[in-house]
C-alpha cells in the first residue's frame, strides 16, 4: 500500500459500520437492539453522519500526511469480534 508515498500521494482507505443494515433489527426488536448497543459499543451509541465526516475532513487535509497505506475502521469498535452480535 504504501509504494505512492515517494510519489506524495496517500493510500488510505477507511471502512464504515453498516449502520443501515441494523434498522431492520432495531425496529422489530428495540429492546434488544438498545441493550446490544450500551453493551457492546464502547460509546454506547451508534455514531452521527458528523463524526464520519470529521474523520473524512481529517483524512483529506495536510495534517493527516503522515497516514498513510493503513486501512482505517471508523465503526466506534463495531467491528470487533465481541460486537458482532447484530
Amino acid at each position: 500500500m504504501g509504494e505512492h508515498a515517494a510519489t506524495g500521494r496517500q493510500n488510505t482507505t477507511f471502512r464504515l459500520a453498516q449502520k443501515d443494515s441494523h434498522v431492520p433489527v432495531a425496529q422489530q426488536h428495540p429492546e434488544d437492539f438498545d441493550a446490544f448497543v450500551r453493551r457492546d459499543l464502547p460509546a454506547g451509541r451508534l455514531g452521527t453522519v458528523e463524526e464520519i465526516s470529521d474523520v473524512v475532513t481529517f483524512l483529506l487535509s495536510d495534517r493527516a500526511s503522515r497516514v498513510n497505506g493503513t486501512d482505517l475502521a471508523v465503526d466506534g469498535a463495531q467491528g470487533r469480534p465481541s460486537a458482532r452480535g447484530y
